[in-house]
């Protein structure tokens, strides 16, 4: 990435502002596919970080937003999220059979 100083000097210019790069973390399995992505950027401003995740049970993609400090447990994060959805569906099957 850029350097402190770097990025402070892009930001004082307006328009060049939007462009200062972002860091991103890929979450792949064994055989390299992509279970899901972090993207953080401007945690200065209080930006969140944006973590996506596909859950096949409900065959969709899961978009969470939580603030960088965060990002340490996005695994912990990322494996509650599954088993809500998980549940979700075993009580939505326990409903319809019930």
């Amino acid at each position: 990435g850029l350097a402190d100083k770097d990025i402070e000097r892009l930001r004082t210019d307006g328009f060049i502002e939007g462009a200062i790069p972002y860091d991103i973390w890929q979450n792949r399995d064994k055989h390299g596919e992509l279970l899901s992505f972090m993207q953080c950027m401007r945690p200065d401003l209080g930006r969140s970080c944006i973590h996506a995740m596909h859950v096949a049970s409900i065959n969709s993609e899961v978009v969470l937003s939580y603030h960088l400090s965060l990002l340490k447990d996005w695994h912990h994060i990322e494996t509650k999220t599954r088993l809500l959805f998980k549940k979700f569906i075993e009580l939505g099957k326990e409903h319809k059979n019930g």
